[in-house]
């Protein structure tokens, strides 16, 4: 299966279901044809390759800032402990209301207060558990960028119509499947 989705230049295909026309109105359905296609779109794209993913990771590693250690930049404004200032970066995070808007303020105060923090808090914050490119990044030798990449990476996840169209989805449904599956397994091994 996952051949047939590297043969393909979209990602999309089914073999047995081609993708439905969004101006088709002959058949019947229970479905508008807008929102058939939008699920057909997104529920084939291959869950391994999520080009947006591949791409925001390699502008990250292509302008691989590493400061080394987090500093701020000296500057007329008060310095604030490193503590202080991730949290304050985490209480903008755990808003309830997270969105693309949110994620913007966080870059905005970074900016605005010359904060630097360190790539692990970065690496914490980027779901190593859907996005498993991440995992790889944080094991290998390779300067990334960790705030663009974790940045770049919750914009992609706070966008609800591109995780639905993007195969992300469909591979957070199947780790989600795998984990029942191992938790089943180890129970009938007891």
């Amino acid at each position: 299966m996952l051949q047939f989705w590297d043969e393909q230049e979209d990602g999309i295909g089914d073999l047995l279901r081609p993708e439905p026309d969004p101006e088709d109105t002959n058949s019947f359905n229970p479905m508008s044809s807008a929102v058939r296609y939008n699920l057909y779109a997104g529920r084939y794209r291959n869950p391994a390759n999520v080009p947006e993913i591949r791409r925001l990771i390699e502008q990250a590693t292509r302008t691989g800032i590493h400061d080394g250690p987090c500093h701020q930049k000296s500057s007329g404004l008060p310095q604030v402990p490193l503590e202080i200032a991730m949290m304050i970066v985490d209480a903008i995070y755990c808003d309830d209301n997270y969105n693309a808007a949110r994620i913007e303020d966080t870059q905005n105060l970074l900016v605005a207060f010359q904060w630097t923090l360190p790539d692990t808090y970065w690496q914490s914050r980027c779901y190593k558990d859907l996005i498993f490119e991440v995992k790889d990044l944080i094991e290998g030798d390779i300067s990334v960028n960790w705030q663009s990449l974790c940045l770049g990476l919750e914009g992609l996840l706070v966008d609800h119509e591109w995780y639905s169209m993007s195969g992300l989805g469909n591979r957070a449904r199947i780790f989600q499947m795998l984990n029942r599956i191992k938790v089943v397994f180890l129970h009938l091994l007891k």
